[in-house]
């Protein structure tokens, strides 16, 4: 069930041997990033004023035509979307001209962004899905992507797939702003096994320090054994650069979380 744990805070216990981000999640869902993923704030700021920059000379350059379009894959309570109304206020630019489309699998995240952001487009989307029906929720190009912390929740056997899709979707030159948990290498000497087992070990304080109790961290490390499936970050690029993604400018940093900006630069 999910409480306030001492009037300041949520507390969530998954119900199954699975993390599943229904409602009662997505009801406290900015807390929980918040005091889970290292810099969850600061990622999505920056990557939100690249966005915006990227944008502002898009309108330079165009015909005004076309709006400036944004796929949010794993938008659960699109953080993202409202760090980019933020940029364009802060710069005088007219979010009018960006459509934004915010895909996610759960009904409940769902829910919780149409009530706060009635005036972008949602789907629901399952990015694991390699049926050709699934095609139809994507437009025909778009001039960037996001994607923070989805694909450790895609399954490895169908990564390939995915990001085949988000090359496909992505214009040229347009832009992938990815974050992620990696797995950590532990199988190549004793000292870098020594080195992962502190990265670990800094993680887990980091939660205690947020409010975690032993007992929360313990049931939710649990659940994500049976619905998240890290890779090392190296394995993310290899499966990129095969999409047509050259460029990595890492953006973000600490443990096993890491975020950069792509570039597409390839046809395929």
């Amino acid at each position: 069930m999910s409480i306030q744990g001492d009037g300041q805070r949520s507390v969530h216990f998954p119900k199954s041997d699975s993390f599943e981000f229904d409602g009662e999640v997505a009801s406290i869902f900015p807390d929980m990033a918040v005091r889970s993923i290292p810099l969850y704030r600061e990622m999505h700021s920056l990557h939100a004023r690249i966005l915006v920059d990227d944008f502002r000379r898009w309108l330079q350059l165009g015909d005004g035509k076309y709006p400036y379009v944004v796929l949010d894959i794993g938008a659960s309570r699109c953080h993202f979307y409202e760090e980019i109304k933020k940029w364009c206020s802060h710069e005088n630019l007219p979010i009018d001209r960006i459509q934004y489309i915010a895909y996610d699998r759960s009904d409940g995240m769902l829910e919780e962004t149409k009530r706060r952001n009635p005036e972008i487009l949602y789907y629901k989307y399952d990015l694991a899905d390699s049926s050709p029906a699934a095609d139809f929720y994507f437009p025909m190009r778009a001039d960037a992507v996001a994607m923070h912390y989805v694909m450790q929740f895609v399954n490895p056997t169908k990564r390939p797939f995915a990001f085949a899709k988000l090359g496909a979707v992505l214009r040229r030159r347009g832009l992938l702003f990815y974050s992620e948990k990696e797995k950590l290498g532990t199988d190549l000497d004793d000292t870098v096994t020594h080195i992962a087992t502190e990265v670990s070990k800094a993680y887990y304080d980091f939660r205690r320090s947020n409010g975690y109790t032993n007992q929360e961290i313990a049931a939710k490390t649990a659940a994500l054994k049976n619905s998240m499936w890290p890779v090392p970050a190296e394995e993310t690029k290899s499966y990129l650069r095969s999409a047509g993604f050259v460029d990595f400018v890492p953006t973000c940093r600490m443990g096993e979380f890491h975020s950069f900006v792509a570039v597409k630069q390839q046809d395929f």
